[in-house]
């Protein structure tokens, strides 16, 4: 992966290590961190918001039957954990 401040439409250089050329990649998925060769972090924010989506609409249709303890329990656990990940200086 070459990172870039603009995006340019030429051929990447072959690398090679050990005899064996290295694959370019568009994307790549670091623990956590989806990065682009721009560092735009476009497709980590949109999966990211389609996980904490998803886990909003579950955690909205089982909150009826928690009790606060463990409403604040699954809120900590399953959703303000992803939300710490994406804001920077953010942490429990």
């Amino acid at each position: 992966m070459y990172f870039s401040e603009k995006q340019i439409q030429s051929q990447h250089p072959n690398i090679y290590v050990g005899g064996q050329m290295i694959k370019n990649a568009e994307e790549f998925k670091y623990p956590r961190v989806i990065l682009d060769s721009f560092l735009t972090f476009k497709k980590h924010i949109q999966k990211t918001c389609l996980v904490l989506k998803y886990k909003i609409a579950n955690f909205w249709h089982i909150r009826k039957s928690l009790s606060t303890e463990a409403a604040k329990s699954y809120l900590n656990a399953m959703i303000l954990s992803h939300y710490n990940i994406m804001v920077p200086g953010k942490r429990n």
